[in-house]
């Protein structure tokens, strides 16, 4: 028989269920694009300075072409973007709901975010979609001779201080942390439910695998493991 979670949690009805795993399925197909090896978060947060105000965020050798790069400066999250011989380091959380923006990719000259596809220009920060929406734009040196790039810690921590960010990354999935909620995601509680049930740390490792079912219909909907007795 199939392990896995069994979706009959009790005041969880067919069309719910059927909602709820139709839901996961389309969270699963997106990690692909969201999924990204983070650099450890300890050392992130004790980034080397110079002179007390600049901070490296990356080797500019190890940043590859148009590929988004995470970094941790004072609290706040950043995503670096290398274009050919020139940086940008931006905001790294999306406005629509603080989904981590180096888990995106690029598409032409467009970041985007790899949970529901929003869109940053990395070369002027404004949504192409919607010009009124534009990340905060950090100032960053690239150092050749050092190998790194670096931002102005102190122009990061002001930005910490007037935007307080909520992130409580040493809590169960404190950096992926959804804070704004809504009604298109109504299953994140349970979503998160079920994947300590599987023994997950991470939600990202949430797989299809995890789940199974006795309904017959559910199983042929949704190709949710059956854990049923015959047909």
């Amino acid at each position: 028989m199939p392990t896995g979670v069994l979706l009959t949690r009790r005041g969880l009805g067919n069309r719910s269920r059927v909602r709820l795993v139709s839901y996961l399925r389309r969270r699963l197909l997106h990690k692909s694009l969201a999924r990204t090896e983070w650099p450890n978060q300890e050392a992130q947060v004790n980034l080397p300075t110079v002179n007390g105000t600049q901070a490296s965020v990356a080797a500019w050798s190890e940043l590859r072409d148009r590929s988004p790069a995470y970094a941790l400066v004072s609290n706040v999250d950043l995503v670096v973007i290398r274009f050919d011989d020139h940086v940008a380091v931006l905001y790294g959380r999306c406005h629509h709901r603080g989904a981590l923006l180096a888990g995106g990719h690029i598409d032409g000259p467009n970041l985007i975010c790899g949970v529901h596809g929003w869109d940053y220009r990395y070369d002027t920060r404004v949504s192409e979609y919607n010009n009124d929406d534009a990340l905060h734009r950090f100032s960053a040196v690239i150092d050749e001779e050092a190998d790194t790039v670096w931002v102005d810690e102190a122009e990061i921590a002001a930005f910490a201080e007037s935007h307080p960010q909520p992130y409580r990354r040493d809590e169960y999935l404190g950096l992926y942390q959804d804070v704004h909620g809504g009604p298109d995601e109504p299953f994140n509680h349970y979503i998160q439910v079920l994947a300590r049930a599987c023994g997950h740390a991470h939600l990202q490792d949430f797989a299809l695998r995890d789940l199974t079912t006795w309904k017959r219909d559910i199983s042929d909907l949704t190709g949710v493991p059956y854990a049923g007795v015959g047909d």
